[in-house]
């Protein structure tokens, strides 16, 4: 078969330790799948677990929102600023990408540029939300002012706006929508909802 080298995912991968707290949405849906806190079994320096993948890429992932935002302050705080990733397990083998920022892997002779940016929307923003439970605006403007071309995969863990409607308002970020249509990357990865469709944006594949 062929081999995986890099692994892109979507926000809400469920970075919560042991000693984490849990949001009411988590505690939830982890009462229901104890998988949604599988991230504690790769946690440490050496995971017991074996995996079908082992031995395992490199997992890049922009945060959600539900994640242990604390221990990811944490850790990017460990990783010098200049780098666009910072590792969130001990083995460096998940990794999160800092939001409005481009990581490039390369890997025999060929290279992709991703750019993400964390967060959900802010429709009815609560006080009590960590700041990087919303998208910052900014952080996609930032990426939005450079060069059509600069990055080839757009990961964000909301949608841009205009895909469809949700409880009677758009769905999505409208600043995610002006960010893709003017840099225009291949592909735009988001999570969130439990949707499995696709879409275009001008040339670029909305998934």
């Amino acid at each position: 078969g062929r081999r995986i080298d890099l692994i892109l995912q979507v926000g809400d991968l469920g970075t919560f330790l042991p000693t984490s707290r849990l949001d009411q949405a988590t505690k939830r849906f982890s009462e229901r799948d104890p998988d949604e806190l599988g991230f504690r079994e790769f946690a440490g320096p050496a995971p017991a677990l074996a995996t079908l993948l082992d031995p395992r890429p490199l997992l890049v992932y922009i945060p959600g929102n539900h994640e242990d935002f604390e221990h990811l302050e944490q850790r990017a705080r460990l990783a010098p600023e200049s780098e666009p990733i910072y590792p969130v397990s001990e083995d460096g083998r998940i990794q999160a990408l800092r939001s409005g920022r481009v990581f490039s892997f390369s890997k025999d002779g060929e290279c992709v540029r991703v750019a993400g940016v964390a967060g959900v929307a802010k429709r009815a923003a609560k006080k009590s939300r960590h700041p990087w439970y919303h998208i910052n605006d900014d952080d996609a403007l930032r990426l939005a002012s450079g060069a059509a071309g600069r990055f080839d995969i757009l990961i964000s863990h909301d949608c841009p706006e205009g895909l469809w409607s949700r409880i009677g308002e758009p769905a999505g970020s409208p600043a995610l929508r002006l960010l893709i249509e003017e840099t225009r990357p291949r592909y735009a990865f988001f999570g969130h909802y439990d949707r499995a469709e696709e879409w275009a944006i001008g040339p670029t594949r909305v998934i």
